[in-house]
């Protein structure tokens, strides 16, 4: 995002509140997921990796005197990698099981000694696939080991914490025109305040309708919370109704 390096000043805090303009700010946004899989009769083994990292590219300012009221953000990221073991129930839906080695690293304000690094193991427990013709499904939870550094456990009773992680979506398909897709995510994740780390909540139901190969709109609710863990006292939501229009002239280009 090629936007302004100075960010706005606020009289409230609220993560939610002022996502908008923190993704305007000058950054960079980098996602990866990648994963190599080997298939038996009954059963499949896979390799996964993911890694998410933010690098916000603005001016940081003590947030007193002239400043009052400045909102600062930090560079972030999240890296994990592991191993998936699935049990065909039928050739096209499984039960899986995995396990995942991870890290998240959160960068210091200048002013303010407080992050939130951690290391993490995560057990998964789930299924996907397409259990009937019409519905793919596919949903893994299970519990995160954590272990906090640094001064990042303040407020948290020790530095060992176990956290819910939780990732599904279902797509039901009515006709070969129209989709319903719901889909929730909850995990636990650095702030991008530099303040504590948060769980993470995101749910969204959308509806997709295809006029064309090429012309598709859809409609939805999504809901997005912060719950931050001690000291901060807060729990913040914000709602939304995305609508949204798409037209590819070809393929590879919508």
């Amino acid at each position: 995002m090629d936007g302004s390096k100075e960010d706005e000043f606020f009289n409230l805090y609220n993560n939610l509140g002022y996502g908008l303009v923190r993704e305007r700010r000058n950054q960079i946004q980098e996602r990866n997921t990648s994963f190599l899989r080997y298939d038996l009769s009954a059963w499949f083994l896979r390799a996964v990796d993911s890694a998410t990292y933010y690098n916000l590219l603005i001016d940081e300012r003590d947030p007193v005197g002239a400043y009052k009221g400045y909102a600062n953000w930090v560079n972030r990221d999240d890296v994990n990698a592991g191993l998936d073991l699935g049990y065909k129930l039928t050739p096209d839906f499984s039960f899986v099981s995995g396990w995942r080695i991870g890290q998240q690293t959160q960068a210091r304000l200048y002013y303010n000694p407080a992050a939130s690094n951690s290391t993490y193991n995560r057990a998964l427990f789930g299924f996907e696939g397409v259990p009937l013709n019409w519905l793919q499904a596919q949903l893994v939870a299970g519990p995160d080991f954590r272990r906090y550094g640094d001064a990042s456990h303040l407020g948290l009773t020790g530095d060992r914490h176990t956290w819910l992680y939780l990732q599904g979506q279902l797509t039901a398909t009515f006709t070969p025109s129209d989709t319903l897709t719901a889909s929730e995510k909850v995990w636990h994740f650095v702030s991008s305040a530099g303040v504590y780390s948060i769980q993470e909540t995101a749910e969204s139901l959308v509806y997709k309708h295809a006029f064309s190969k090429q012309l598709s709109a859809s409609a939805g609710l999504k809901a997005f919370g912060h719950r931050y863990d001690a000291p901060t006292v807060r729990d913040d939501w914000t709602t939304g109704v995305p609508v949204n229009v798409t037209y590819a002239p070809t393929r590879t280009f919508p």
